[in-house]
């Protein structure tokens, strides 16, 4: 196959932290270093096993627009959903109440952006999308440089942004209108999972092809777990980002759900692996048998999965978090799955990843709120392990079948070079 020079247009970097970076990092794996360059918004530290190739947007190209601009806060990058680079300050106080996911910005080609793009000399676009900026960032470079674009949409943004603020409505026009006609100039779309490509054929009327994080099983297998006999203390943990609009309070109610089976004598701990500003909310809730921790390191991720006796992979049920996640396919599914660890799925019925959980049996499912039901799952999972071994193995089967990167990998690069 022959690669063509890709410049990958992403809020976020190729990184081993988010899932946006780490979903970036497993499909392009094996493409040529020097073929791929990535235009980002984030502050992360960047992944270069794949990518070597970077340049972060800044103030300098991605303005708020008037009268805004006029209060921006001046620092760089962003990966949030609202587009705020500073989400604490007045300024970005002002611009939630007038216009909820943040103020319109514009994109700027700046003399630095389009010295660096010309040295590249690049041949197809790929971009997530996913705020008005990044559509911006994808017409504009595209338009610039009269290259193909891919798009790959990884959450329902579309369904949820601009829907709250004073002047919300008029923007979520703009930048619908605005989606819609990238939509219709891609040459290929995809999407995270087969549900969201089937609801966005019959919303947008185009074909999406499904795409998600891949892991190499062959690589996994070995050291995924085999037997499942309970330890001591019995550890449920959960790995990964904490979103406020995806997780957030799904998490705060499986650690109430632990520390309240602790209170009742039983041997049960959990540890959470993220990143400190996003767990900091737990910090100060004063649960016992909570342990937080740092983001594993890429190398002893599956033994950290493959060491716990349940994962839990949480969703919070409020309206925006159900219909913002509805769609979409947590970047941590494969890995949970090729684990062998039984995952238990804490959310509403009408998410994807809950229905597929569910369905196909890989997880155990609450889709009711409330620490009686968790509490009641936990002992279930804690007391059965023949249940803990049925769901891991069916788990592990799966991942084989439907996530193996060696496959996933070829199709994705397959279509990005036609």
């Amino acid at each position: 196959m022959e690669f063509p020079r890709i410049l990958v247009l992403t809020s976020n970097n190729f990184n081993t932290v988010t899932g946006g970076g780490i979903t970036l990092t497993n499909l392009f794996s094996g493409w040529p270093a020097d073929r791929i360059a990535n235009v980002h918004e984030d502050s992360h530290p960047e992944d270069r096993r794949v990518c070597n190739r970077f340049y972060r947007l800044t103030t300098d190209e991605i303005r708020w627009t008037w009268p805004m601009s006029l209060v921006e806060p001046k620092s760089n990058g962003t990966s949030s959903l609202a587009g705020s680079s500073a989400p604490n300050s007045p300024a970005v106080g002002l611009s939630r109440k007038l216009f909820g996911d943040g103020v319109p910005r514009k994109f700027v080609v700046t003399p630095a952006l389009a010295r660096w793009i010309d040295e590249f000399q690049p041949q197809a676009a790929y971009s997530f999308l996913g705020s008005m900026a990044q559509i911006r960032v994808a017409s504009g470079l595209t338009a610039r440089f009269n290259i193909p674009l891919v798009v790959h949409i990884m959450d329902d943004w579309p369904a949820v942004i601009y829907t709250s603020g004073t002047l919300a409505p008029l923007l979520r026009r703009t930048v619908m209108s605005e989606f819609k006609n990238l939509l219709r100039k891609a040459k290929a779309r995809l999407a995270i999972s087969e549900e969201m490509c089937r609801d966005y054929e019959k919303r947008f009327g185009y074909r999406f092809l499904p795409f998600h994080n891949a892991i190499d099983v062959a690589q996994w297998e070995p050291r995924a777990r085999h037997a499942w006999a309970a330890g001591r203390p019995f550890v449920v943990r959960y790995a990964g980002s904490i979103v406020e609009e995806a997780q957030r309070e799904g998490l705060m109610d499986i650690c109430g759900a632990v520390s309240s089976l602790r209170s009742a004598g039983h041997d049960i701990e959990i540890w959470i692996h993220a990143p400190r500003p996003q767990r900091a909310y737990l910090e100060t809730a004063g649960m016992d048998g909570l342990r937080l921790w740092d983001p594993p390191e890429p190398d002893s991720i599956v033994e950290l999965l493959a060491s716990a006796d349940v994962l839990v992979l949480p969703f919070n049920f409020d309206e925006r978090s159900a219909g913002y996640m509805r769609l979409s396919m947590p970047t941590k599914v494969p890995a949970y799955m090729a684990s062998g660890t039984p995952v238990l799925v804490y959310g509403p019925a009408r998410i994807a990843t809950v229905k597929y959980a569910f369905e196909q049996g890989w997880g155990y499912v609450v889709f009711q709120p409330g620490p009686g039901n968790l509490q009641a799952a936990l002992r279930r999972l804690m007391s059965d392990q023949h249940l803990r071994e049925l769901h891991g193995r069916r788990a592990q089967r799966l991942a084989a079948e439907r996530h193996d990167a060696v496959r996933v990998r070829a199709e994705f690069q397959a279509i990005l070079a036609s």
